[in-house]
C-alpha cells in the first residue's frame, strides 16, 4: 500500500469531506512516500495524518511520515515533500476542518527506535504522538512487542527524536489504541503472542512531560466481551469507547462491536454490523455517526477486502450502509458531517 483510502478504492488516496452547496467529493491526496501495510495511524491537533512504522512486504519498519499543509513541513531543512496541486483539492464550501484550501504534502520524519509493524498510534491533548507494541513481522508466531515510543512536541519541531516510554504490561500486536477527552490512553487488544489473543485493556492516565514515570494499569478497565486484533476503535461524542470488527483467532472476522461506559464501568454489545469484517478501521464523524471502513470477512488469502462502509448512529442504535457520496440515491443523511472522515487501510 503506497495510499491511503477512505472508501477502499484501488487508487490513490481520498477522503471523506464534510458538507458541501455541491455534492460530496472524493478528495485525492498523494501517495505515501513509502510503500507499506499494518502501519500505526493517528491524527494530530492541526488535523495532520500521521503514518508511523508498518511491513514493506518483507520487514517491519521504522519510517514515519506526515500529510499536512501546515507551511513549517516545507521550510524544515532535510525532508523530503510530496506535494498535491491545488486544483486537485475539493472546491466549494469549507476544506479540511474548515482550514483555506492549500496544498498538502507528505512528509518524512525522525524514524523510530524499534521497527514496529501492526502496532498502535495516537497523540494526545498535549500533543505527544505515541507508538505502541507491534511485532516484528505481520505473521503469527513473530515476536510481540510490549515496548512503546513518545515523540514530545511533533508540531512545534519535525525533527523532534523518539523517546522510550512506559512498556505496557502484555505485549500486543494489532492492538488498537484511543486517547479519551481526559487525555487518557486506551491500549486495546491485540495478539499476545504464540496462539494468544487478547480481550484485556490497558490505561496511560494523563500526566505532564515525563511521561516515562508513568505506568500502565489494567485493573481500570474491564476486559472486552471477545479478544479482538485488527478492529476499528474511537471514542464517541458521549465519552464511550467503540470497539468493532476485528478478528479473534487470526481466521474468522466479528460482525459485532462493543462499547465501554467509562461511567458504568462495563461493556455493552452494539447491534449485528451488516458485514463482518477483521482488519477494518473506524472513525466517528462531527455529527456523532461512526463509520467502519474496509477489512475482510475472514481472514485467509481467499477472503476479499470488502468495499462496503458502515455507518453507526449511537442514538437510534442502528447500523446501515453508506451508499454514496451525495449521488441520486443518496438519502442525504451523511451530510451532516462538517470537517474530515480520516480512515487508512492496509
Amino acid at each position: 500500500m503506497d495510499g491511503c483510502e477512505c472508501f477502499m478504492d484501488s487508487g490513490g488516496a481520498k477522503l471523506l469531506p464534510g458538507r458541501y452547496p455541491a455534492p460530496f467529493h472524493k478528495e485525492a491526496v498523494p501517495a505515501l512516500q513509502m510503500e507499506r501495510s499494518a502501519p500505526g495511524v493517528a491524527r494530530d491537533q492541526e488535523d495532520g495524518l500521521w503514518v508511523v512504522g508498518g511491513w514493506s512486504g518483507s520487514e517491519a519498519l521504522k519510517s514515519v511520515e506526515r500529510l499536512g499543509v501546515d507551511s513549517r513541513t516545507a521550510q524544515e531543512g532535510g525532508m523530503r515533500e510530496h506535494r498535491v496541486a491545488k486544483e486537485d483539492l475539493v472546491t466549494g464550501g469549507s476544506s479540511w476542518s474548515g482550514m483555506p484550501r492549500r496544498e498538502r504534502m507528505w512528509t518524512s520524519l525522525q524514524p523510530l527506535e524499534t521497527a514496529r509493524c501492526f502496532l498502535a498510534s495516537v497523540t494526545d491533548l498535549q500533543g505527544r504522538l505515541y507508538a505502541l507494541g507491534g511485532g516484528e513481522s505481520i505473521w503469527q508466531g513473530a515476536r510481540v512487542l510490549k515496548s512503546t515510543e513518545i515523540m514530545e512536541e511533533p508540531l512545534a519541531r519535525l525533527t523532534m527524536p523518539w523517546r522510550p516510554g512506559p512498556c505496557m504490561v502484555k505485549a500486543r500486536c494489532g492492538l488498537a489504541a484511543a486517547a479519551s477527552i481526559a487525555g487518557d490512553i486506551y491500549a486495546v487488544g491485540g495478539y499476545g503472542g504464540g496462539t494468544t489473543y487478547l480481550s484485556s485493556v490497558e490505561v496511560l492516565r494523563a500526566g505532564d512531560s515525563e511521561g516515562a514515570t508513568r505506568e500502565w494499569l489494567v485493573d481500570v478497565v474491564r476486559p472486552m466481551h471477545v479478544a479482538r486484533t485488527g478492529f476499528g476503535l474511537a471514542f464517541g461524542p458521549d465519552g464511550c469507547l467503540f470497539a468493532v470488527g476485528g478478528s479473534p483467532d487470526g481466521l474468522h472476522s466479528h460482525r459485532r462491536g462493543e462499547k465501554y461506559d467509562v461511567r458504568e464501568g462495563r461493556w455493552r454489545w452494539l447491534p449485528l454490523m451488516i458485514t463482518p469484517r477483521g482488519y477494518c478501521s473506524a472513525a466517528f464523524g462531527p455529527s456523532g455517526l461512526l463509520y467502519v471502513v474496509g477489512g475482510q470477512a475472514g481472514v485467509t488469502n481467499d477472503d476479499a477486502i470488502t468495499s462496503v462502509v458502515e455507518v453507526y448512529d449511537p442514538r437510534a442504535d442502528k447500523w446501515r450502509q453508506f451508499k454514496s457520496f451525495g449521488g441520486e440515491n443518496d438519502s442525504g443523511v451523511d451530510r451532516v458531517d462538517l470537517g474530515v472522515v480520516w480512515a487508512l487501510v492496509p
